[in-house]
């Protein structure tokens, strides 16, 4: 498992050797479990790892040995089944309680101030791991703000300090910023916003600061690298930034398995969430983002490392919007459409006496 999760993420593919591993695994892991039907509802597959499971890339498993070249012909289990994952069996038992969002829908963090980057395109080697310049964030928001009415924060406005000042008041949090995995100390894995010099907060968003958060939100996404990656603990699972997250209240939550790339990040965001507000289960939206892009992917950015580090992990049922300013709009032109009405009737009334 190990060396195939590190195949998989590599951009040049010993392919002869990743096709030997992830049919193995396949046959060994998932294939014994496919063959009892009734466990399998509605091309969905719910997961539950343990132990170096937890390092496991489902999507990536192939159902037939053949050989081929890294392109849309090869056999992901990714395309035949919507993949779950779950912190825990008995959490996938448990309703959900009705939250209270004061603000909205959406609650969205650019860590990039800007959609260019000297006239040049995105490259693909630019991760959002590294300290530079995300233009790819810019473009990521702006495609889902067309898509969910919100909030949306980029540049010096996206700090830390204010995401401490009003995220537990939206139902969806994204947050495209860099992201950095500390596996010997994962209470210091961090996402990192835009340092101002007069805040009080540093810019760095760490686990241990979540733990002693309130988050109510239905899901988060964590559109950076790495933050559903970590240590693996025995009877704990990973030890991530998502888990993190997961622990201050959120119900599901998109993560990362390795580093993603600022170029294409954005084009399986926006499908994302095109497909959420259809009123997909998440796994399904997800599912559908990524083989859309497979679909459109040449023979580089069909490669692994481009679209399957993310996953769903919690909650899948689909999402709801309770957007307070959409229905607080329908009130003001309920309240005017019953005003004018009252207004004719007076109108109709006085003509009548006359």
């Amino acid at each position: 498992i190990a060396l195939f999760s590190k195949l998989s993420k590599q951009q040049k593919i010993d392919i002869e050797r990743f096709t030997e591993l992830s049919y193995s695994i396949y046959r060994q892991v998932v294939k014994p479990v496919l063959n009892q039907e009734r466990t399998i509802s509605k091309n969905k597959i719910l997961i539950i790892p343990d132990g170096s499971l937890w390092n496991l890339n489902f999507d990536l498993l192939l159902s037939s040995d053949e050989q081929s070249v890294i392109d849309n012909s090869w056999p992901f289990l990714i395309k035949d089944y919507a993949i779950n994952y779950q912190y825990a069996t008995a959490l996938s038992f448990e309703e959900q309680s009705e939250k209270d969002f004061t603000q909205g829908a959406m609650l969205a963090f650019s860590y990039g101030d800007t959609e260019e980057v000297a006239g040049e395109q995105i490259s693909f080697e630019t991760m959002r791991s590294e300290f530079v310049e995300l233009p790819g964030s810019r473009k990521e928001i702006r495609a889902v703000a067309d898509i969910i009415d919100g909030d949306y924060y980029y540049g010096e406005f996206a700090s830390e300090e204010k995401f401490k000042q009003i995220a537990k008041d939206y139902q969806i949090i994204h947050l495209a910023v860099h992201g950095n995995t500390n596996n010997e100390n994962p209470e210091y894995s961090k996402l990192d916003f835009y340092n101002k010099s007069d805040s009080v907060e540093d810019g760095k968003l760490h686990a241990f600061e979540l733990y002693n958060m309130k988050l109510n939100a239905d899901l988060a996404v964590l559109s950076a690298c790495n933050t559903g990656s970590g240590k693996v603990v025995n009877g704990e699972g990973v030890l991530s930034l998502g888990r993190a997250f997961a622990y201050a209240g959120v119900n599901s939550l998109l993560l990362t398995r390795w580093e993603v790339s600022d170029a294409f990040t954005p084009k399986i965001m926006k499908v994302f969430y095109q497909e959420l507000m259809k009123g997909k289960r998440k796994s399904d939206a997800l599912r559908i983002a990524k083989l859309e892009f497979l679909l459109n992917a040449d023979n580089i950015t069909s490669k692994p490392l481009y679209w399957s580090s993310f996953y769903i992990i919690g909650d899948d049922s689909p999402i709801l919007l309770h957007d307070k300013k959409a229905f607080n709009w329908w009130v003001i032109f309920a309240g005017i459409v019953f005003v004018s009405a009252i207004f004719l009737m007076i109108l109709k009334l006085n003509r009548t006496k006359d």
